[in-house]
């Protein structure tokens, strides 16, 4: 008896827990697709690379979907072109109004000086399948939009130089929209390379390595990184190694 209580218990949080989950997988035999058309109003990278997508619904006027209930807005990507593979890259929620006046999702996922393409669809529940783990209705898909993220970074060609007894100077090119550098050093060409200085500007251009050991070889490499506001992440592309 205690057995049977105890499987249930694990059922029961299984099913709180799917009910509660936002649903990312693709249609089913026997889903609904209603006359109702996603588009996508707004579709542009911004500095930063990352992709703002705006997009809502169209209601066919002779249309009745007062026993539906949306959920969220699917997103999907392809990075082949207009008409090639896209991938559903992520799901975002939306109130009532949001759905018939508008909602935002940003893409963080990019890279620079790539282009993107874009589809979304609504997704969710009939009024007999309200509660299930899975959607069993869909608005039809929208119209590709493209994005064009704009800043790709450059390799720093970086120069060395003797400064002093024992120091050395770094210098670099500057990159255009680098956000700052980080330099690393290892002792061996083919050795690990530790991160030794990261400087936070990208108008910088200069490092001076100082007490190092005399007539002892260090190899050095530069990156150009750019952190993205929104998302935190860090792009970045490194120099070739320089014997010194």
């Amino acid at each position: 008896m205690k057995r049977r209580k105890k499987l249930a218990l694990i059922i029961s949080f299984i099913m709180a827990f799917t009910i509660i989950s936002p649903m990312t997988s693709f249609a089913e035999e026997g889903d609904t697709e209603l006359p109702v058309e996603a588009v996508i109003t707004y579709c542009k990278a911004d500095s930063d690379g990352e992709v703002l997508l705006k997009m809502h619904l169209v209601q066919n006027e002779d249309t009745e979907t007062s026993n539906y209930a949306w959920d969220v807005f699917e997103i999907y990507r392809s990075q082949t072109g207009e008409e090639g593979t896209y991938e559903y890259l992520d799901f975002t929620p939306s109130d009532e109004a949001g759905f018939w006046e508008g909602t935002e999702y940003f893409d963080y996922d990019t890279a620079g000086g790539k282009t993107y393409y874009y589809k979304v669809r609504a997704a969710g529940y009939s009024e007999d399948n309200y509660g299930f783990a899975s959607y069993d209705f869909y608005s039809q898909f929208s119209e590709p939009a493209k994005a064009q993220t704009g800043f790709s970074l450059t390799k720093p060609v970086l120069k060395v130089n003797f400064y002093g007894s024992s120091s050395i100077k770094l210098s670099w090119n500057r990159v255009e929209s680098a956000g700052g550098y980080k330099i690393f050093r290892a002792t061996k060409k083919s050795g690990s390379y530790k991160l030794i200085k990261t400087i936070k500007s990208g108008s910088t251009k200069t490092f001076i390595d100082k007490n190092l050991v005399k007539h002892k070889k260090y190899y050095y490499k530069v990156q150009a990184y750019r952190v993205l506001l929104e998302s935190g992440e860090i792009r970045h592309l490194e120099s070739g190694e320089i014997n010194q």
